[in-house]
């Protein structure tokens, strides 16, 4: 799993690596992303690129996977004013990718969240033309679309 982690996120992701000694595989996994969610609201240095990274690239082998990457996307909208515009644009995609999914995951709510502290004028266009095939996609368009 550490050679995974790596090979996904760079060297980087090792400083979020536990100390202890963590037995079962997906519990020490949920322990580095702790960390690295810790990293992210503390504006730790790489730390809002390494979860940017994580949720562009969306791997499905990941255990706890929507748990994680909802903590991440909760904990960069605290930040989003230090995300840079080409991960924005990155974070974008994948919520117009999702919303155009026939069943939505849960961590869509989140990544939601996250595009509405950016500006609307890097989304509107691309959300216009999407057309949700669900009751919950057209929900989340419409919230994204709201000006308020």
């Amino acid at each position: 799993m550490e050679a995974k982690l790596v090979s996904l996120l760079g060297e980087g992701i090792r400083s979020y690596f536990p100390t202890l000694q963590i037995p079962h595989q997906a519990l020490w996994v949920s322990a580095v992303f702790e960390s690295l969610r810790d990293a992210v609201v503390a504006s730790g240095p790489g730390a809002t690129d390494m979860a940017v990274c994580l949720i562009v690239k969306d791997p499905l082998w990941l255990p706890f996977g929507k748990l994680i990457k909802s903590d991440l996307a909760r904990a960069l909208r605290k930040n989003a004013g230090r995300i840079a515009p080409t991960q924005r644009q990155g974070i974008i995609a994948v919520v117009i990718r999702l919303l155009k999914s026939e069943h939505v995951p849960r961590e869509l709510e989140d990544y939601a969240k996250l595009v509405k502290r950016f500006p609307i004028s890097e989304y509107t266009e691309t959300l216009a033309l999407v057309e949700p095939l669900c009751d919950k996609a057209r929900h989340i368009k419409m919230y994204l679309s709201a000006t308020c």
